[in-house]
C-alpha cells in the first residue's frame, strides 16, 4: 500500500506533471510539422516485366518457345504473388506481380539470374529479354501537353527533353514519367518494287545503314605541349543524310536510299493516339518521394507548371489534367472538421453532465494533450497523417475523454462526501489507477489483432490501430497525472448541497432504472439466457450481412475501358474513341477528359465537377451508360476508382485456367460466362479471349527454297525486316539518341497479296520475290495467347450490378468453380483478389480480439470467470451494431471499416464491464453479498458509464453526419460505434449484473477466512 501511495504521489507531483505536459506538447507540435501527409499508408504493388521479341513468329510459336520456358524459369523466384503473360505476333510479355511491399530489388536480381540461365535455350534470332522493374509508385498529378498543330512525336520529344527535367527538380518529386507518348524515331520507308528493280533486299539496306551509322570515339593526338581530341563523323543525324546514304552501286552509279524509299522523322510506336479534352496530347505523371507531403508537392508542381506555361512554344498548351490530391485534400479537411466538432460536442456533454465549467475544463484539456501524444508516437514510428490516422484521432476524442471523465466524476463524488479538493483528487487516483490501467490494456489488446491481418488490411490499418492505442495510452497517463493535479487547483467544492448529484429528471430516471434493474436481478437466470441469445444473434447478423473489402468512396472520377470488335482497323477504332469520349465528356458533370486508343482497345476517363454540385459518381455512371447504348462495335466498361489502394483492374476478374487445348478452354469459359450473365449479379461481363481471327498464312515450298538456296530463316528475317518495323540502331537528334527503324512503306502493306512481291536475299545476295517460293492461304487462329500462373488462361472480367456486394459475388464464384471440368481450375485477379484474401479475416480477427482481451483480463484479475462476466457486454454491443448492418441501412456492409468499428466496441464496452466488476469485487471483499455488491457498483459507476458513453456517441456523431469526400468510411465507423455503444450500454447495465449473480464466486468467505487466520496468528 505504501509503495502504491508513493507512486501516486510521484505521478501527481506538480513538477512531474509539468514535465509530462511540456514533453508531450513540444514533441506533439514538432510531429505536426514533420509528419508527411498522404492519402493512405504507403502500399506498393511492384511488378517485373519480361519482354522478349522474336520478329515474325506467330503467337503459338512465341508461347511454346519463349513464354513457357521463361515462365517456368522465373516461377521459383521469391516474393511473387502471381504471374500473367501474353504471347502475340513477334513478342512475349511476362508480368510478375509481387506481393505488396515486398523487396522488389531482391526479386529482380533472382529473376535476372534465372532468365540468364535459360537464354541458350531460346530460338536463334530472339532478342535478349528486356527485364524492367516497376516499383508501383502512385502518381499524384497527371499533366497534359496538348496541341492542334504539333505532332504527337514532337510533343513527346518536347516533354522528354524539356518538361520532364524541369518538373523533376521540384522538391518532393521522385520521378516524372511521360506516358501515352509517341517516341521519336528515324523511319526508313522501303518500296519493295524499287528495291527489286535495283536488286536490293531489306537485309542489304539494313546492313548498309548499320555500317554507316556508327557511333565511335577515335582517341587523341598527343603533341609536346597539347593533346588534341580526334573525332570522326561516323553517325547519320538528319533526314537528308539518311536519304543520301549510298546503299548500292550499279554500273558505277550510286543508288541512294531515296531511290528505293524515303527517310522521315516519325515515331517508333504507330497505331496509337492519346487525347486530353479531345485535343491530341501526351501525359506526364508526377510521382512524389516516399514520405513526402503530397499536398505540398502537388502545390509546388502546379506553381512550376504556371511558370512553364509562359515558356511553351506557340500552339502547345500544358495543363493539370488530373489531380489525385484533390480528393485527399477534401477528405482530410472533412475529417479535421469532424475532429473539431467532436471536441466541441464532447466538451458540451461533459459540461451538461457535471454542470460545472471548472470540472468540464479538465477533460477538455486532457483530449488535445492525448492527441498530441499520439501524433508524437506516429512520428516516432515513421507513420504519416492520412485519412485513416485522422479517422482514428476522431474516434480517439471519445476514447480519451473517458479516463478524464471517470477521474473528474470520482473527484466530484468525494467532494460531495466532504473531502477537500486535494484529498478527493488523491482518493480518486488511488481508486481508479487499477481500472484505468486495465481498461487501457484491454483497448490495446482489442486492436492488437489488426497487425496480424493478412494482405492490404494489415498494412493499412496498422497505423490506424497504433494511433488509437497510443492515444488511449497517453490518455491513461494524463488521467493519473494531469487530471488529478487540475482537480486540485481548478475544481472548487460547491457550497450548495447536492450540486452535482443531478436534477429531478436524473432522479426520476434513476428510479425507473432501479426498478428495471431490480426486476433484472430477480430474474438473473433469464437475463443471462438473453445474454447468450445475443451471442447467437451476433453470429447470425454477421454472417447474414453484405460483405465487401471497403465501402465505395466517391472520388470524383469515371474510368472507361473498351475493347474493339476483332479485326477493327486503327482508323475506325480512333473514330469510335472520339464518339465515345464525346458522349461522356458532354455530361453536365464532366470536368477534364483523357483517353488513349489502339486498334484493339480504348482507355480513358473523365473527372467530375465539385462534389456539392453534382449527384454521386455512381449515379453519373448510370447516366453515362445510357448515353453509350447507341454505340456498337466496342464493348465498354465504366467504373469508379477503388476506395483502397488495391491493384488496378475490373471489379471482377475470374480466371479459368488449364493445360488443355485453347478450344476446350474457350468452351468451358463460355459456359461459365453464360451462367454468370444469367445470375443477375453483374452489370457487364466479357472475356479477354477474342474469337479466332482470319489470317493470311504464308506457305513455303521447301523444294523451291532448296532450288534458290534459301532457308526458312532467311525468309522470316526478310519479312520481319519489312513488316515488323525492324530496329537497326540509334541516331543522334538534339543531344538525345533515338531508334532507326526500317519497314515496308505503308502503301505496300495495304493488301495481303503485296507481301508476295517482297524481295528475299539468296546466299549470293540476289533478290528473289517471295511469290517464287511461297503462296498465301487463309487460316484462323488467336491473335493473343494468355497465361495465368504458367497455364493457358482466359479471364472473365466485368462490373457488379447495382447493390451487389463483393461478398455475394465471391460466394457465387466459389460455387460456380465446382462445375468446371476436372482438368481446369480457377483463380481471382484484380482488386477482388485482395477481398478474397481477407474474406475470412474479418470474423477471425474479431474472435481473436475477444480472445486476446479475455486472456488479458484473466491475467489481470487472476480469474477465469470475471473476464467472462466483463465480456458478456461485447455481444450486447456487437449485436446492436450488426443489426443495422444486417438490415442494410444506408448500404451498410461488413468491411474493413465495419470491422474496425466492431473492434473499437470490444474495447469500449469492455470498459463498462471492468468498472462494474471492479467495484463489485471490492464491495464483496469488504463483506457485502453478491447482490448488494453489484447494486453498489451500479450506484457508483452508473453516472460515469453513461457520461463516457454519451461522450463517445456524441463524439462519433460528426463521423455519421459530415458528408463529402471520404464520407462512406467515416459514416460506416460512426454508425457502428453509435448504434453499438448506445444499445450495448443499456443492455450491459442489465446483462452484466445478471451474469455476475450467476457466475461470480462469493468473496466474503475468503475475507472471513483471511481475518480468522490473521487473528489466530496474532
Amino acid at each position: 500500500m505504501r509503495s502504491g501511495s508513493t507512486l501516486i504521489a510521484l505521478l501527481t507531483r506538480a513538477s512531474t506533471v509539468f514535465a509530462i505536459v511540456l514533453v508531450i506538447t513540444a514533441f506533439g507540435i514538432l510531429a505536426i510539422v514533420r509528419l508527411p501527409v498522404q492519402a493512405f499508408p504507403t502500399i506498393k504493388y511492384a511488378t517485373i516485366n519480361i519482354s522478349t521479341v522474336y520478329y515474325g513468329a506467330d503467337p503459338e510459336t512465341i508461347e511454346g518457345f519463349l513464354t513457357s520456358p521463361l515462365e517456368q524459369a522465373v516461377l521459383p523466384a521469391k516474393g511473387i504473388d502471381f504471374v500473367t503473360s501474353t504471347s502475340k505476333q513477334g513478342e512475349s510479355e511476362i508480368v510478375l506481380h509481387l506481393t505488396f511491399n515486398a523487396n522488389p530489388v531482391e526479386t529482380l536480381a533472382q529473376v535476372q539470374s534465372l532468365v540468364n540461365a535459360v537464354l541458350s535455350n531460346l530460338p536463334s534470332g530472339t532478342q535478349n529479354p528486356a527485364i524492367v522493374l516497376d516499383h508501383g509508385d502512385e502518381s499524384i498529378l497527371d499533366l497534359a501537353l496538348t496541341s492542334t498543330t504539333a505532332t504527337g512525336t514532337q510533343m513527346s520529344e518536347y516533354a522528354q527533353r524539356v518538361l520532364k527535367p524541369e518538373i523533376a527538380t521540384v522538391p518532393g518529386v521522385r520521378s516524372v514519367a511521360v506516358n501515352d507518348s509517341l517516341p521519336l524515331a528515324m523511319r526508313l520507308n522501303l518500296d519493295p518494287y524499287k528495291m527489286t528493280a535495283y536488286g536490293l533486299t531489306a537485309e542489304v539496306v539494313r546492313d548498309k545503314v548499320a555500317g554507316n551509322n556508327y557511333v565511335t570515339g577515335v582517341g587523341t593526338i598527343d603533341g609536346d605541349t597539347v593533346s588534341v581530341p580526334l573525332t570522326i563523323a561516323s553517325g547519320l543525324e538528319t533526314v537528308a543524310e539518311f536519304n543520301n546514304l549510298v546503299v548500292k552501286e550499279v554500273n558505277g552509279s550510286p543508288i541512294h536510299l531515296s531511290d528505293i524509299g524515303s527517310a522521315e522523322i516519325g515515331t517508333s510506336r504507330d497505331k496509337f493516339a492519346a487525347y486530353a479534352d479531345g485535343v491530341p496530347g501526351v501525359f506526364l505523371d508526377v510521382v512524389p518521394n516516399d514520405g513526402a507531403n503530397i499536398i505540398q508537392v502537388a502545390k509546388a508542381v502546379k506553381s512550376k507548371v504556371s511558370l512553364l506555361q509562359k515558356t511553351l512554344p506557340p500552339g502547345i498548351a500544358l495543363s493539370v489534367n488530373e489531380d489525385d490530391t484533390e480528393f485527399t485534400r477534401h477528405a482530410l479537411r472533412e475529417v479535421l472538421h469532424a475532429l473539431a466538432e467532436a471536441l466541441l460536442v464532447v466538451s458540451l456533454i461533459v459540461f451538461v453532465a457535471l454542470r460545472k465549467i471548472r470540472s468540464a475544463l479538465i477533460p477538455v484539456i486532457a483530449v488535445p494533450l492525448a492527441l498530441l501524444g499520439s501524433l508524437w508516437c506516429l512520428n516516432l514510428f515513421g507513420y504519416s497523417i492520412n485519412e485513416l490516422t485522422l479517422l482514428a484521432l476522431v474516434l480517439s476524442v471519445g476514447l480519451v475523454v473517458d479516463d478524464a471523465i471517470i477521474v473528474v466524476e470520482r473527484h466530484e463524488r468525494h467532494l460531495e462526501s466532504g473531502l477537500s479538493t486535494h484529498d478527493a483528487a488523491d482518493m480518486a487516483v488511488s481508486e481508479l489507477l487499477r481500472p484505468i490501467v486495465s481498461m487501457t490494456i484491454v483497448l490495446a489488446a482489442a486492436y492488437l489483432p489488426i497487425a496480424l491481418l493478412p494482405g492490404i488490411a494489415g498494412i493499412l490499418f496498422r497505423e490506424f490501430a497504433v494511433t488509437l492505442v497510443t492515444s488511449v495510452s497517453v490518455s491513461a497517463l494524463i488521467a493519473v497525472t494531469v487530471s488529478p493535479l487540475l482537480c486540485r487547483f481548478i475544481v472548487r467544492r460547491s457550497t450548495r448541497a447536492g450540486s452535482t448529484g443531478g436534477s429531478s429528471h436524473w432522479y426520476k430516471a434513476r428510479r425507473v432504472f432501479d426498478r428495471i434493474q431490480a426486476t433484472s436481478l430477480t430474474n438473473y437466470r433469464l437475463v443471462s439466457v438473453f445474454g447468450g441469445a445475443l451471442i447467437v444473434a451476433t453470429v447470425f447478423f454477421f454472417l447474414g450481412s453484405r460483405q465487401e473489402l471497403a465501402p465505395q468512396e466517391d472520388q470524383g472520377y469515371v474510368h472507361l475501358r473498351g475493347h474493339a470488335t476483332p479485326g477493327m482497323s486503327f482508323a475506325v477504332s480512333r473514330q469510335f474513341d472520339q464518339d465515345v469520349l464525346a458522349s461522356i465528356a458532354h455530361s453536365p458533370y464532366s470536368g477534364h477528359s483523357w483517353n488513349s486508343v489502339t486498334p484493339a482497345s480504348i482507355r480513358g476517363g473523365i473527372s467530375l465537377i465539385d462534389w456539392a454540385s453534382r449527384p454521386s459518381t455512381a449515379e453519373v455512371i448510370d447516366q453515362l451508360r445510357q448515353s453509350l447504348h447507341g454505340i456498337t462495335g466496342f464493348s465498354f466498361s465504366l467504373y469508379q476508382s477503388e476506395s483502397l489502394p488495391t491493384e488496378d483492374g475490373d471489379q471482377v476478374e475470374f480466371v479459368v485456367e488449364g493445360a488443355g487445348e485453347l478450344g476446350d478452354l474457350t468452351q468451358a469459359t463460355q459456359e461459365i460466362l453464360a451462367k454468370m450473365k444469367a445470375s443477375g449479379l453483374f452489370a457487364y461481363l466479357e472475356t479477354n479471349q477474342q474469337p479466332s481471327q482470319s489470317k493470311s498464312h504464308i506457305v513455303l515450298d521447301r523444294a523451291k527454297l532448296a532450288d534458290f538456296k534459301l532457308d526458312v530463316r532467311r525468309v522470316s528475317d526478310a519479312l520481319s525486316s519489312m513488316l515488323s518495323g525492324s530496329y537497326i540502331n540509334y541516331f543522334n537528334y538534339q543531344g538525345r539518341s533515338y531508334k532507326v527503324i526500317s519497314a515496308a512503306d505503308p502503301d505496300s502493306r495495304k493488301l495481303n497479296q503485296n507481301v508476295l512481291d517482297y524481295p528475299v536475299a539468296t546466299v549470293n545476295e540476289q533478290p528473289v520475290l517471295l511469290r517464287a517460293v511461297a503462296h498465301l492461304e487463309t487460316t484462323t487462329g488467336p491473335d493473343v495467347l494468355r497465361h495465368f500462373q504458367g497455364q493457358r488462361a482466359i479471364t472473365i472480367s466485368g462490373e457488379l450490378a447495382k447493390g451487389v456486394s463483393r461478398g455475394q459475388v465471391a460466394d457465387y464464384l466459389a460455387g460456380i468453380t465446382k462445375i468446371l471440368p476436372k482438368d481446369y481450375s480457377s483463380d481471382i485477379s484484380g482488386p477482388m483478389r485482395e477481398y478474397t484474401r481477407n474474406q475470412k479475416g474479418y470474423a477471425i480477427m474479431l474472435l481473436l480480439s475477444i480472445a486476446v482481451v479475455y486472456l488479458t483480463l484473466a491475467s489481470f484479475y487472476n480469474s477465469f470467470t470475471d473476464p467472462i462476466i466483463i465480456l458478456v457486454s461485447v455481444p450486447t454491443s456487437l449485436s446492436g451494431a450488426l443489426f443495422f448492418v444486417w438490415l442494410g441501412l444506408g448500404q451498410l456492409s461488413v468491411n474493413l471499416y465495419t470491422d474496425v468499428g466492431l473492434l473499437t466496441l470490444v474495447g469500449l464496452i469492455s470498459k463498462h464491464g471492468i468498472l462494474l466488476v471492479e467495484v463489485a469485487n471490492e464491495k464483496q471483499d469488504s463483506g457485502q453479498c453478491k447482490k448488494d455488491a453489484i447494486l453498489a457498483a451500479l450506484n457508483i459507476r452508473l453516472r460515469p458509464i453513461l457520461m463516457t458513453s454519451a461522450a463517445m456517441i456524441m463524439g462519433s456523431l460528426p463521423l455519421l453526419l459530415i458528408g463529402g469526400p471520404g464520407s462512406a468510411a467515416r459514416s460506416t465507423i460512426g454508425c457502428i460505434v453509435i448504434a453499438g455503444l448506445g444499445i450495448g450500454t443499456f443492455l450491459t447495465l442489465l446483462v452484466v449484473p445478471a451474469l455476475y449473480m450467476l457466475l461470480a464466486k462469493p468473496r466474503t468467505t475468503r475475507v472471513e477466512n483471511a481475518s480468522t487466520a490473521s487473528a489466530l496468528s496474532s
